[in-house]
């Protein structure tokens, strides 16, 4: 006979009956999905007290702080706001121990706890002070940093100390280096008192481990734990609830085996095994009654992990779960915004009913674009899309800018903050005026609204009215340099110049708080329709920089770097306050539901994810034993909890085609499971006319760009991303500078200079050549003096060791050679050749010069700047070619092919199809997620 108990305008069902009133021994309550999991645990809460036990013996562990505060607010309406109930997370349980043992540690109480950017930043701060070669390129020395975090996050979770790891045998120098590093880092951070999140549960074991009493006290304290969402718990994890549950055995874990998703963070299934082996008198109850979903979607979903389903008590009907099929991605994504906004009207429904899900964040990125076109209001809750909000770039542009004013990309993204009303023409003018004086925007910008007669007298009226491709009369300079001494422009440098001069390190966060409330930014943001998000994101941002507020100016963009790294995990509360489509991935959105869910791009290469192997990192046997299967069915648990975060309906799509790609795709093998019949669907951009308005991204083309030639920079820059060419080609924006493109230069300049003297044997010669060269790179652009030192020496040492290589084999050869020939009698293409070598029988070989690490062999037969160089050769001398080299002069290695070989139909086709869409510019440039190491990601 079936009973239930009414708890307030809740009905606990039997097995939550029984998994509460079971209190004495250890309990496994197996929670699937819409099972009012978290209701049942804080009923068990209450019942514990309600049958005596004092509030602070119980301990309830959960993962995120989210969840932690919802169960003790949800304990404070029938307990009262000061209940004694111990709940933590994992880490804040540790934290809370190793400040009351700290001593026991050799640590301070007031240790820092440093997140992920935080611990970037001091990891790179010091990866000058160790004994480092592999682990520490001279050309990138900070590349393995974020690898080797990661992996000495790793390392802790299954609790090897640097003690054990360096007993291990090597199999590679570089894990030699790597073991190393993890005991000098782990002995530096505490020394300087720091640790991070993952040293937490570590340092907490190794007290347990080595102190007896103090473990006791711990055990004695809790004489109930109940652990919230146990199929996330990792091997140290699991390790600590053993350590702490007390001779009693009374615990409780929640979880289910079918939600475990955290495989990539080290989440460990294996754990219910070893506690139903560690408790072997454990009970277990299965919650078998789903509150969320339909019957349909709960069968469905269990159909992929060949599950039992639970028993729904909103039963079918309608139109419930459809698989729709189109001909390409574009079809298929304006499929999804039409129907957003077709259910919003014909069902009255709001915007944040709705919920987009991808596998991954560079998916739901091209989600967001279409979004964004049909006007649809959303949240992007992606793992970077705080660091992209444009919010947080103008913010992080704003503080770059501060500390260097000699930053012109950020100076830019300033002078488009919308408080300012600085239009993009103006902001192209200054940039061209810039270019013409050779001098910095910021220093533009003072010569154009305090010095104006100081400008004629450097450059000349004549010069400045008309330059080249720079400033064409089409643009009226003189007028526009006299508007701008009485417009927003003057009152923008006059702010900046009065903070520029006023900052100082130590107090630099109360400066920006000055500028920003000098300017209304903040009034600015709150004035926004639907500002919620953006406001909680510049809360956010303020918050890491009052974090700050002790580190110095010249020390911010080091950490505004790694800003991508900051995490928070109150989100959920400031995303069910939007009305706004929910965009994520299905790691995400865990522990959350929607009426309605769209799931695109369920093709067999992108869910599953064609990322399924084994990861090949160090030390990847380290792991302790799992059992959560191969790659495939964690997919399927990812799939099975996507499915599942739908209460009423689901839209599951596909295509055949993305991204012009010419084969084929496959349906995803997890939709042949539902065993669905797909909708074949011919739905196109005009269908939906009458219920959206559509926006296209409208961008700003100077009048003189049809003054233009082709290079192979501007094509592989166009090739990279349409964006980024139009920043850098179109708009002609200035560059971030790199000591990739300084060294670069360097070292071209160095050989170039070298072969003129025809003294091939004179290394002295070299070596004073390269030193001169040395003297005026710019010195700022590396990452501190022992960086600069170390490239320094790298530099001369590679010439040396490869100059034999790089002598030409023939008598005659010619280096630098500039050329401009057309293409197919339409096209002008200019370049330059780094060396052509002159043979007897009339061939001409042609060299390319590379530093950093050589391709392989089937890369250069479609070379796109061979192909250019070779094309170039044969126009300007009519003779054979010989041969085509890449020389790489770090690693002293040639890859060389014959003209012949080239691909030179596929090339040809591919260099056409290019420069046509650089002819259409402005219907071909896309707005886009950026690449972190872009150039140009701030704007």
């Amino acid at each position: 006979m079936c009973y239930t108990e009414k708890i307030g305008m809740y009905t606990l069902n039997e097995s939550q009956i029984k998994a509460r009133d079971n209190i004495e021994g250890p309990l496994i309550v197996s929670a699937g999905p819409g099972t009012g999991k978290t209701f049942l645990v804080i009923e068990k809460i209450k019942y514990l007290i309600k049958k005596g036990i004092k509030e602070n013996e119980i301990l309830a562990i959960t993962f995120s702080r989210k969840a932690a505060e919802e169960i003790k607010d949800r304990l404070s309406d029938s307990l009262g706001f000061f209940h004694n109930v111990q709940i933590f997370t994992f880490h804040s349980f540790a934290e809370n121990v190793i400040r009351k043992y700290h001593t026991n540690l050799n640590l301070r109480e007031d240790f820092v706890l440093m997140d992920k950017m935080q611990s970037t930043v001091f990891l790179e701060d010091h990866i000058f002070d160790f004994e480092l070669n592999l682990l520490r390129p001279v050309s990138n020395p900070y590349k393995e940093v974020d690898k080797l975090l990661n992996l000495f996050s790793k390392l802790a979770d299954n609790f090897i100390s640097p003690e054990e790891i360096e007993k291990k045998e090597f199999k590679s120098e570089e894990e030699r280096e790597c073991a190393y590093l993890y005991a000098k880092y782990f002995d530096l951070k505490i020394q300087e008192n720091k640790l991070e999140f993952n040293d937490l549960i570590f340092l907490c074991l190794k007290l347990f481990n080595k102190n007896n009493d103090v473990l006791k006290e711990i055990k004695n304290s809790y004489k109930y734990i109940l652990v919230d969402e146990f199929q996330d718990t990792n091997h140290i994890q699991n390790l600590l609830i053993n350590k702490i549950v007390n001779k009693d055995n009374n615990i409780t874990i929640v979880g289910d085996i079918n939600q475990s998703i955290y495989n990539f963070r080290g989440a460990n299934l294996n754990n219910i095994n070893e506690f139903k082996k560690s408790f072997s008198n454990y009970k277990e109850i299965n919650l078998d009654t789903n509150y969320r979903s339909h019957q349909e979607i709960v069968d469905s979903a269990y159909k992929i992990i060949n599950g039992s389903p639970l028993k729904s008590i909103k039963g079918n009907g309608g139109e419930i779960m459809d698989v729709f099929r189109f001909s390409t991605g574009d079809k298929e994504l304006n499929f999804i915004a039409s129907q957003i906004l077709k259910l919003k009207d014909t069902d009255k429904r709001e915007f944040k009913d709705f919920a987009i899900l991808t596998r991954s964040n560079a998916l739901a990125s091209e989600v967001s674009l279409i979004l964004q076109k049909y006007n649809i209001p959303f949240e992007f809750r992606g793992s970077d899309s705080f660091s992209n909000s444009a919010e947080v770039k103008d913010l992080i542009a704003m503080i770059k800018f501060f500390e260097d004013k000699n930053n012109d990309i950020s100076l830019l993204k300033v002078m488009g903050f919308e408080v300012f009303g600085i239009d993009i023409l103006s902001r192209y003018l200054i940039s061209k005026i810039s270019k013409i004086l050779k001098i910095s925007i910021f220093e533009t910008l003072k010569f154009i609204v305090g010095e104006y007669d100081a400008l004629y007298d450097t450059v000349g009226v004549d010069f400045m009215i008309g330059h080249g491709d720079y400033v064409n009369t089409v643009y009226d300079i003189k007028s526009f340099v006299n508007e701008c001494k009485s417009s927003n422009i003057k009152t923008l440098y006059d702010l900046l110049s009065k903070y520029i001069v006023s900052v100082d390190g130590v107090s630099f966060s109360n400066k920006i708080l000055e500028f920003l409330n000098e300017i209304k930014y903040f009034e600015y943001v709150h004035s926004l329709p639907d500002g919620t998000f953006i406001r909680s994101n510049v809360d956010k941002f303020m918050s890491i920089i009052q974090k700050l507020e002790d580190i110095q100016i010249t020390k911010f963009s080091r950490y505004l770097d790694h800003i991508d790294k900051v995490s928070f995990e109150d989100d959920v509360d400031v995303l069910s306050s939007l009305n706004a489509v929910t965009l994520s991935t299905v790691h995400g959105v865990k522990g959350m539901e929607f009426s309605i869910v769209f799931m695109p791009f369920l093709t067999s290469d992108r869910f599953p994810s064609r990322r399924l192997s084994a990861s090949q990192e160090l030390f990847n046997d380290i792991g302790v034993d799992t059992v959560n299967g191969n790659g495939i069915d964690e997919e399927k648990r990812l799939f099975f909890v996507g499915i599942t975060r739908s209460k009423e309906r689901i839209f599951l799509t596909y295509s055949d085609f993305y991204e012009n790609n010419k084969k084929q795709k496959n349906i995803s093998p997890f939709i042949l499971d539902l065993g669905l019949k797909e909708k074949d669907s011919t739905f196109g951009d005009k269908d939906a006319s009458h219920i959206y308005n559509q926006v296209s991204f409208n961008y700003f083309i100077p009048k003189d760009y049809s003054k233009f030639y082709y290079s192979y920079s501007k094509i592989v820059s166009f090739k990279k991303c349409p964006l980024h060419y139009y920043y850098e080609y179109v708009l002609n924006f200035p560059k971030k500078q790199s000591y990739a493109l300084e060294y670069g230069t360097l070292i071209h300049n160095t050989i170039n200079q070298f072969f003129r003297m025809k003294n091939f044997e004179d290394v002295d010669l070299l070596n004073s050549i390269y030193l001169k060269n040395w003297e005026s790179i710019n010195s700022s652009v590396f990452k501190n003096s022992n960086h600069a030192e170390i490239f320094k020496q790298y530099g001369i040492q590679n010439l040396k060791s490869h100059i034999d290589m790089m002598i030409p084999k023939s008598k005659y050869s010619y280096n630098e050679m500039n050329f401009r020939f057309k293409f197919k009698n339409k096209y002008t293409i200019n370049g330059r050749i780094d060396r052509i070598d002159f043979f007897d029988d009339g061939s001409i070989s042609i060299v390319d010069y590379k530093t950093g690490s050589s391709k392989n062999q089937d890369s250069i037969l479609n070379n796109l700047q061979l192909y250019i160089y070779a094309l170039a050769a044969k126009d300007k001398y009519k003779r054979d070619i010989k041969d085509l080299s890449l020389i790489f002069v770090d690693e002293g290695n040639v890859v060389k092919s014959s003209y012949n070989d080239l691909d030179l139909e596929k090339v040809e086709k591919e260099l056409i199809e290019l420069m046509t869409k650089m002819d259409n510019i402005q219907n071909t440039i896309s707005k886009t997620f950026w690449c972190g190491n872009c150039d140009y990601n701030i704007l």
